[in-house]
C-alpha cells in the first residue's frame, strides 16, 4: 500500500515535465536540475528552432500539441525543443528509479 502511494505521488511531476521541461524536477524539489532543464528548453525554443513556433503563437500550449500539428509547423522547427522535452522526462524518470 505504501508503495502505491509513492508511485501515485510521482505522476504529477511527469505531467508537469511534459508541459514544460524542468517543472517536474521542481515539483520533486530538484531545484538545480529543474532550473537547468527549464533554461535549456527556453533556449531551444528561442534560438534553436527557426522561430515559426513563436510566430505561430503556440507558446501557450504544450509543445507536444504543437508538434502534432504538422500542417502549421514543420517537424524541423520542433525537433530540438522536442528532444529537450523527451530528455527531461527521461532524466526525471531515471532519477526517480535511482532514488528508489
Amino acid at each position: 500500500m505504501v508503495r502505491l502511494v509513492v508511485y501515485l505521488k510521482r505522476w504529477p511531476a511527469y505531467l508537469l515535465a511534459v508541459c514544460w521541461p524542468g517543472t517536474g524536477h521542481l515539483y520533486r524539489r530538484q531545484w538545480a536540475r529543474g532550473c537547468s532543464w527549464a533554461a535549456l528548453y527556453g533556449t531551444a525554443l528561442l534560438f534553436l528552432s527557426s522561430g515559426t513556433i513563436l510566430a505561430a503563437g503556440s507558446v501557450t500550449e504544450p509543445l507536444l500539441v504543437t508538434a502534432l500539428r504538422f500542417e502549421t509547423v514543420a517537424f524541423v522547427d520542433v525537433a530540438m525543443p522536442l528532444t529537450v522535452l523527451v530528455c527531461s522526462v527521461l532524466d526525471l524518470f531515471t532519477r526517480d528509479m535511482l532514488d528508489n
